[in-house]
């Protein structure tokens, strides 16, 4: 099923980038989409590049230090975690919890729970067990 639903994000993102460029909502968020399914699949290498690209169209698009790049950056701190980069994770992590913790949407407190919860996996994936507790502590269901 992962290379069907690859093959289907890829046509949509060839025929989203056909129709609005590179610099628009549809295209960077069929390009986030690509890069998440990569991350799923574990292909690290192809992932890397794809949500960095998400996040320039994005920050394109929206501006930087906004809840439409703070995705962005959770999803990024999930890849660095997988391959260890836990200081890089660190830093998207906490980057992506500022942004959410400014903004009073409920959509950005959701989102604020899921950039709790990698914070909480990449300190335990490090070793640091009080600043995963820390993390844990602030999820509303565990």
């Amino acid at each position: 099923r992962f290379d069907e639903a690859e093959v289907l994000r890829r046509r949509e993102l060839a025929s989203l980038r056909a129709r609005f460029g590179d610099h628009s909502v549809e295209t960077s968020g069929s390009v986030y989409g690509l890069g998440l399914l990569l991350l799923e699949r574990k292909r690290y290498p192809e992932a890397d590049p794809t949500l960095r690209l998400a996040t320039r169209l994005r920050e394109d698009v929206y501006g930087s230090g906004t809840v439409a790049t703070a995705a962005m950056h959770v999803a990024q701190a999930a890849l660095a975690r997988e391959r260890r980069e836990y200081a890089r994770a660190d830093s998207l992590a906490r980057g992506a919890i500022a942004i959410y913790r400014t903004d009073g949407y409920l959509h950005a407190q959701i989102n604020l729970q899921r950039a709790y919860r990698e914070a909480a996996q990449l300190y335990e994936a490090w070793g640091k067990s009080d600043l995963a507790a820390r993390y844990r502590a602030l999820l509303i269901l565990p």
